[in-house]
C-alpha cells in the first residue's frame, strides 16, 4: 500500500517530468474569459468597466480600454508601464476555479502600436498562472513581442496542464520592462482567450531516461493519460538487446507500467544507447535507454597516486590490471554532483541516499558529457553502496573530489571514517574539507575566521596523517571580500595558517567572467586552485522583491556559462604551467528542489522560484538573483538543459589533455 506522500510524488512525476507534443486532433474546448475582446467595456480611456477584468500593476503603470487599440470589433486594451524604473510591469487578469490535471491554453492578439512609446528590454506576452489560493504554483508565458512598431500577432502559451495543488487558473495580459530602465512601454491586447480543453487524451511518459549501468537488467517506466478520454499508444524503436513487456495498448486513467529487460550479451558496444518512441493519439514521447556491459575484471583495491607539483596536479592512474600508468598533468573537467529527486529532503541523510539511487543514470550521463571529475558536498557513506558508486565512477574514467568532513562541518570523526574507507580506491582524486568555510565558519561551528582557519589546518594535517597518496583541497568562497576579508587576509590563511592545504577550491560568482581572480591568486601564493563552483541558474527573475516572479530562460544560463568557460580557457595550468588554475567543477549537476524549502519555505515536491538577490554584487548573475532550484545542467528528471552542450564542448576540448584523456579504458 503506497503512502499518501508516495502517491503524491508518483502523481507529480506524471505532471512534471515529461514532455508534451501538440495533440493530433483538436479537442472540445470551453472558453472561460468574459469581455475577452473588451466590447462589454466603455472605450473612454479608463480601466475596462465590464467588471470582468481585475487591475494589477506597479505605480504609474496601468491599462485602459480604448477604440484605438482594437484588433477586431470596436475596442481593445491599451496597456503601459510607468515612466520611472520601479513602475516596471502591468498585468490585468481574470481568474477562474481550476483542478489538478485540467488542460488550459491562453492566447491573445498583441501589438506595439505604430509610433507608440517603447524602451529596450521591454516585452509583451500572455501569461498563464496555476495558483493555490494566492500563491503561484507554476506559470507559462507565450512568446513575446519585444520591439516597437510591431503589427498584431497571435501569441499563445500552448496547452498546459494544471499541476498538483492547483485551485485557480489566471489569465494575464503581461507587459514588463527592465526594472532599472526609465521610460514608458506601450502594448495593445485584444481578442483574448482562455480555453479549458475537454475530452482530450494527453500522453505522459515517466521517467524519460532509464540508466541500467553495468549491473541492472530490468527497469520500468510508465505511460499515462493526464487528459481525458482513451489514450491509444504503441512503442517502436527498440534494438534487439531490449525486450518490452508490452508494445501497444490503450488506457484511460490508470497508468501502464512497461518493464524493460536488457540482454547485455547482445550489446553492439561496451556502452549502448537506444531511444524508444511512444506514439499515441495524445501526442508522442520518448524514453532513452542507457546501458553498459559488465566488466570482466574487478576494480583494483589500490589507489591512484596524485600529487601537486608547482601549480599542476599530477596523476598516476591505476589501471584495471593493477599497474600504475605514467604520471600526467590533470585538468579538472567536472561537475558538482549533488543528486536529487522530487521530494528529496534537505537533511544530509536524505541527500546522501540519492547517490545510490541515481548513480547508474547520472554517471552514464557524465560519461556522455565527457566529464572526468565529480566534486561532492557529501560522502557516499560506507559499505557496499559507497564501493559501487566509486567503482562505477572508475569504470567511466571519472575521479572524485569527496568532501570528508560531513557537509563541510569540520567533523573530524567523519574525516577519519571516510578517508580510511576510501583511500585505497583508484577513483579518488582529492579530499575536500569545508564549503565556503571562510564565510560560514564551517556551518557556524566557529565564532571567528581565525579559529575556523586553524581548524581547517588541523583537518588537513589529520587527513595527511591518514593518507599520503592524495592531496587535500580546502573549499573557500570569494577571496577578496571588502572590507572584512580582503585579499591580504586570504593570503595569510593560505600561506601562513593553513600550510598543509596544497590545493584550494574557490566558489566564485563575479559575473559572466572571473574578473582579475587568476591574477589575484597568482599574486598571493604559489599553490594551485580550481574553481569549485561557478555558473548561474536558468530562471530569469523580473521582480525586485519577494515574491520572486519571472520565467525559465535556458538561453540566458547557456550564454552566461559559455562566457565564463571562455574566460577560464587560457588559465589552465596543465597546458601552461605558469597559470594557476587546475580546472573547474560546474555548479551544479541537476536542479535541487529541496533548496527553497530551507531558505523561504518552499516545497521539495515542486520547483520553487525563490532564492536570493545578490545585492553585494548585482552582476553575480545575469538578473541579479540566484534562483536556488534552477542551477542544474539537467532538470530534475535528467532532461538536459541548453547549457549542457556548452559544458560538454569545453570538456571535450580539455579532457584530451594529459591524464584526462579516456585512453586507458579496456572496453570502450
Amino acid at each position: 500500500m503506497k503512502s499518501k506522500r508516495a502517491r503524491k510524488i508518483y502523481f507529480l512525476i506524471f505532471l512534471i517530468c515529461f514532455s508534451f507534443i501538440a495533440l493530433n486532433s483538436r479537442a472540445a474546448t470551453v472558453q472561460l474569459l468574459e469581455d475577452s475582446g473588451f466590447e462589454q467595456s466603455t472605450p473612454n480611456g479608463t480601466f475596462p468597466d465590464s467588471g470582468k477584468w481585475q487591475p494589477a500593476w506597479l505605480g504609474e503603470a496601468g491599462a485602459v480600454c480604448t477604440n484605438t487599440s482594437a484588433h477586431s470589433g470596436n475596442n481593445g486594451l491599451w496597456q503601459y508601464t510607468g515612466a520611472t524604473a520601479s513602475h516596471w510591469w502591468s498585468g490585468p487578469y481574470q481568474e477562474f476555479p481550476a483542478s489538478v490535471g485540467q488542460t488550459f491554453e491562453a492566447s491573445a492578439y498583441i501589438r506595439t502600436p505604430s509610433g507608440g512609446e517603447w524602451v529596450n528590454g521591454a516585452s509583451a506576452r500572455v501569461r498563464l498562472e496555476f495558483r493555490s489560493n494566492s500563491d503561484v504554483i507554476q506559470f507559462y508565458e507565450s512568446p513575446t513581442i519585444n520591439q516597437a512598431n510591431q503589427d498584431w500577432q497571435l501569441k499563445s502559451t500552448g496547452q498546459k496542464i494544471a499541476p498538483s495543488g492547483t485551485t485557480k487558473v489566471r489569465f494575464v495580459c503581461y507587459l514588463t520592462k527592465p526594472n532599472t530602465v526609465s521610460g514608458i512601454a506601450v502594448a495593445n491586447f485584444d481578442d483574448c482567450s482562455l480555453e479549458r480543453i475537454e475530452s482530450a487524451p494527453i500522453l505522459a511518459v515517466s521517467p524519460p531516461l532509464l540508466g541500467f549501468g553495468n549491473s541492472k537488467n530490468s527497469l520500468t517506466f510508465q505511460i499515462g493519460n493526464v487528459g481525458s478520454g482513451t489514450l491509444n499508444w504503441s512503442i517502436s524503436g527498440q534494438d534487439n538487446w531490449i525486450t518490452l513487456s508490452d508494445i501497444s495498448g490503450n488506457l484511460t486513467t490508470t497508468p501502464k507500467t512497461i518493464t524493460v529487460q536488457i540482454n547485455r550479451s547482445l550489446l553492439p558496444r561496451f556502452s549502448s544507447v537506444d531511444l524508444l518512441t511512444i506514439s499515441s493519439n495524445g501526442g508522442n514521447g520518448t524514453v532513452k535507454i542507457m546501458v553498459e556491459k559488465a566488466h570482466s575484471q574487478s576494480v583494483p583495491n589500490q589507489p591512484s597516486y596524485v600529487r601537486v607539483s608547482g601549480r599542476r596536479l599530477l596523476v598516476k592512474k591505476r589501471d584495471w590490471n593493477g599497474q600504475l600508468l605514467s604520471e600526467k598533468p590533470y585538468v579538472i573537467c567536472g561537475v558538482c554532483w549533488s543528486p536529487a529527486s522530487i521530494g528529496t529532503l534537505p537533511d544530509r541523510w536524505s541527500r546522501q541516499a540519492e547517490f545510490a539511487k541515481w548513480k547508474d543514470l547520472d554517471i552514464q550521463l557524465m560519461y556522455e558529457m565527457k566529464c572526468n571529475t565529480v566534486y561532492t558536498f557529501l560522502d557516499f557513506d560506507t559499505g557496499t553502496n559507497a564501493t559501487e558508486i566509486l567503482d562505477y565512477l572508475y569504470a567511466n574514467n571519472i575521479m572524485a573530489i569527496v568532501t570528508v568532513d560531513w557537509d563541510g562541518t569540520n567533523d573530524t570523526n567523519r574525516i577519519q571514517t571516510i578517508v580510511n574507507a576510501y583511500k585505497n580506491h583508484p577513483a579518488i582524486l582529492m579530499w575536500a574539507i569545508g564549503n565556503e568555510w571562510n564565510i560560514n565558519l564551517f556551518q557556524q561551528k566557529f565564532s571567528t575566521l581565525d579559529a575556523a582557519a586553524v581548524a581547517n589546518q588541523a583537518a588537513a594535517q589529520l587527513i595527511k596523517s591518514l593518507d599520503s597518496n592524495h592531496p587535500v583541497a580546502s573549499i573557500y568562497g570569494e577571496i577578496d571580500i571588502q572590507p572584512s576579508q580582503p585579499l591580504s587576509k586570504t593570503s595569510q590563511i593560505v600561506n601562513d595558517i593553513c600550510p598543509s592545504v596544497y590545493v584550494w577550491g574557490l566558489n566564485i560568482y563575479r559575473g559572466d567572467n572571473f574578473s582579475n581572480l587568476f591574477e589575484q591568486w597568482q599574486s598571493i601564493t604559489g599553490k594551485p586552485m580550481f574553481i569549485s563552483e561557478f555558473g548561474t541558474d536558468s530562471y530569469q527573475t523580473t521582480s525586485t522583491d519577494y515574491p520572486i516572479v519571472g520565467q525559465v530562460n535556458e538561453l540566458m544560463q547557456k550564454t552566461f556559462v559559455a562566457s565564463l568557460l571562455d574566460d577560464l580557457r587560457p588559465e589552465i595550468s596543465a597546458i601552461n604551467p605558469t597559470k594557476v588554475c587546475l580546472g573547474a567543477t560546474f555548479f551544479e549537476w541537476v536542479d535541487e528542489w529541496w533548496k527553497v524549502k530551507e531558505i523561504h519555505g518552499g516545497s521539495p515536491d515542486t520547483q520553487d522560484n525563490g532564492g536570493f538577490f545578490t545585492t553585494w554584487n548585482p552582476y553575480a548573475h545575469p538578473d541579479g538573483c540566484g534562483n536556488e532550484e534552477y542551477f542544474g545542467a539537467f532538470r530534475i528528471d535528467r532532461i538536459e538543459k541548453a547549457v549542457f552542450q556548452s559544458i560538454k564542448n569545453f570538456f571535450i576540448e580539455f579532457s584530451q589533455i594529459g591524464s584526462g584523456v579516456i585512453n586507458w579504458h579496456l572496453y570502450r
